[in-house]
């Protein structure tokens, strides 16, 4: 979403959804079974009428969402997201810290305490995000030091037979200012191919879970 956020004048997206580039971006990205979903904008979280509003404005139907800064309150946003016909969330990580905040490493359906049932969407917890380790407000990881990091989780992931949830921003592998970080990327992948590990998106991930 392009629009700037309703507190703090946080800038969501710089680009128009529906302008004719990123409507040629989405058509290949979903012609070539890519899965698409929406960043829901700063504090859609906390604002039924924001996000409905960013799925509508959205050119093709989303799966599933995460947060724009990973601004969500439990069970407030989980509430708001319920809602929705969004099949999944994944905003559930710290932004100042990789790790397992939910103490779990596999995707699970949160529980709806209040009406004492599962909610009928996914959470895929985030594990690892470029920005927490490079970021000077989080981690400030020196880059040397990120694959160790990186390799403990993962480890532990693989441990628990688990499934890692990685977000990594397109920045983070292209152009000059973090071009570096794509090195990272790399160890990643080729981390997971030696496990054996498959490559899943949250899609395929459900459908398998409900054969």
């Amino acid at each position: 979403n392009s629009r700037k956020s309703r507190s703090k004048n946080i800038g969501n997206a710089d680009y128009e959804l529906n302008s004719d580039e990123m409507l040629k971006i989405l058509d290949k990205l979903s012609n070539n079974e890519h899965e698409i979903g929406i960043h829901g904008s700063f504090n859609s979280g906390f604002n039924k009428k924001i996000l409905i509003e960013d799925i509508r404005n959205f050119p093709l139907r989303p799966l599933g969402n995460r947060f724009h800064f990973l601004a969500f309150n439990i069970p407030q946003s989980y509430n708001l997201l319920e809602l929705t016909n969004l099949k999944y969330d994944s905003s559930l990580g710290f932004a100042e810290k990789i790790g397992f905040r939910s103490g779990y490493c596999y995707p699970y359906r949160p529980y709806d305490i209040n009406n004492n049932r599962p909610y009928t969407f996914w959470e895929f917890p985030l594990m690892i995000m470029d920005t927490t380790l490079a970021n000077k407000k989080y981690m400030n990881t020196d880059f040397n030091i990120a694959y160790e990091f990186i390799n403990n989780i993962i480890n532990e992931v693989d441990l628990f037979n688990g499934t890692l949830v990685l977000l990594w921003h397109n920045s983070y592998f292209s152009g000059y200012k973090y071009s570096k970080w794509l090195e990272i990327l790399e160890f990643v992948i080729n981390k997971i191919k030696a496990l054996h590990s498959d490559f899943n998106t949250f899609r395929r991930y459900m459908e398998q879970s409900n054969e």
